[in-house]
């Protein structure tokens, strides 16, 4: 996509990363979390621990987007501190590596809505998924699929999608579980580790899955969004609906997103409701494939 100018003083100070900004947001999950787990030590409801649930896997979701801005090197100025934060708080965590990540990544940055985007076959792994044309009421259930648990397989394939480039993308994500959960065990909290990947197996696909479907499906391009609050909530965390933003200048960190969307007038703004209902004309296009015709 052809990217709007920008002056460069300004261009600098939106580019900045502050690292006190991306730990505010990483933390502020992490909290989210704990406090649920706190509520379900207290309770061992059922209802708590179906709250639980939900909830960690949305702040999971989440903390992937955080994990994206240090895969850009958004978080730090610094390169040894951006990586070592984005790892501890954010990747090793959710067990990905953070080279094989920047890899995919970078790539989809590269060659986005071409035959050589690493999302096609990504998505094609999910077939018949991401499938158009399609409508509002089903990609609701899938999300309720999701969150039943009867995606399930989609998680795998999604693990799939970031290759292992170095020794530390296996490494890192085993060391930190077997610390962090070597001392859930030793206090008998099995169940944060459970509760974690069922949280992962279910809420986290939804969010995960619903985000993706505002972002490229449907166009070869980035769809440019304006959610409403709950939206923003529940499946596009950390201002992540300015995926067109990010496209269009990957330098700025997340919290500068909304600031740039109004250096560009170019592109319109549509609802997500809007969004979902052009995939009902979309063309004939099968998951993972190249669309021949694209808004």
């Amino acid at each position: 996509m052809q990217r709007t100018a920008i002056e460069p003083e300004m261009m600098l100070e939106l580019s900045t990363p502050r690292p006190w900004r991306w730990l505010s947001g990483v933390l502020f999950d992490w909290a989210c979390i704990i406090s649920v787990l706190v509520l379900v030590w207290l309770t061992f409801h059922p209802l708590v621990i179906l709250l639980a649930i939900v909830v960690i896997g949305n702040r999971q979701h989440a903390l992937s987007i955080m994990a994206h801005d240090g895969g850009h090197f958004l978080a730090a100025k610094n390169k040894w501190l951006n990586d070592f934060l984005t790892v501890t708080f954010a990747f090793y965590p959710l067990s990905i590596g953070l080279s094989g990540y920047r890899k995919f990544h970078f790539a989809h940055h590269s060659f986005m809505g071409t035959e050589n985007d690493p999302e096609f076959p990504s998505k094609k792994l999910d077939t018949p998924f991401w499938d158009l044309p399609t409508t509002p009421h089903n990609i609701f259930w899938l999300a309720i699929k999701d969150l039943s648990g009867l995606n399930i397989r989609t998680l795998w394939h999604l693990i799939q999608t970031f290759p292992r480039v170095t020794p530390m993308d296996f490494i890192g994500p085993v060391l930190w579980w077997t610390i962090v959960g070597g001392i859930l065990l030793s206090f008998h909290l099995w169940w944060v580790i459970a509760l974690w990947i069922i949280a992962t197996a279910t809420s986290f696909l939804a969010c995960f899955h619903l985000r993706v479907w505002t972002e490229h499906v449907g166009t070869t391009s980035v769809h440019r969004i304006s959610p409403l609050w709950w939206q923003r909530l529940i499946f596009l965390p950390h201002n992540t609906w300015c995926h067109y933003e990010h496209h269009e200048w990957p330098t700025i960190p997340y919290w500068r997103l909304p600031k740039s969307r109004s250096l560009d007038n170019h592109e319109p703004i549509h609802s997500l409701e809007g969004v979902f209902e052009s995939f009902r004309t979309a063309p004939t296009t099968p998951s993972g494939a190249l669309m021949k015709n694209h808004q």
